[in-house]
């Protein structure tokens, strides 16, 4: 009889929880400046059309990079167990009626032994985390167009409430 000597969970490209972790791995400095990222110019596309219409435009601004964590395999410890996370890119499909170019990615987290007790630790450390963060943020929301509910226009750190000019008295009330 053969054991399990190791035990793994894959996060696909097309969940939130790759996104969070892929953000988790990069603030922790699991991945540093110097190796496993990868940069490229941030386009107005890839911004929905309601973060854009609230983007101030300057002609004379420079272009903004973005650094993501990149394909690659990073051994980190984690509370004392120690993990293996293999970040992934599949082949570029064409996709939806759109017919839009994706690149299918994927996040693979290993750990030796049979309790993976472990990984979903360290997965749900990395939503804590993200989630910690984007909390300070005020969330404006959208009606989705066919009604099929809310849809996240954009996050934003609130200004203090110095900043704001109401009439006299208001401020107070408020808050």
């Amino acid at each position: 009889m053969v054991s399990k000597m190791f035990n793994s969970v894959q996060i696909k490209y097309n969940d939130d929880t790759f996104k969070w972790v892929n953000r988790y791995i990069k603030d922790m400095g699991y991945v540093v400046e110097s190796h496993g990222l990868v940069a490229g110019l941030k386009k107005e596309e890839e911004d929905e059309w309601y973060i854009q219409i609230f983007k101030k435009k300057d002609d004379n601004e420079m272009p903004e990079i973005v650094y993501k964590p990149g394909p690659g395999i990073r051994k980190i410890v984690h509370n004392g167990s120690t993990l293996w996370i293999e970040h992934t890119e599949g082949k570029t499909m064409i996709l939806g009626h759109e017919r839009i170019p994706t690149t299918p990615q994927y996040i693979d987290i290993t750990s030796w032994g049979t309790d993976n007790a472990s990984i979903k630790d360290f997965i749900q450390t990395a939503i804590d985390h993200c989630l910690a963060k984007d909390s300070e943020a005020v969330e404006i929301y959208e009606l989705h167009p066919w009604g099929l509910g809310w849809n996240l226009a954009q996050s934003k750190k609130p200004r203090p409430i110095e900043s704001v000019v109401l009439d006299s008295g208001l401020t107070e009330k408020i808050v």
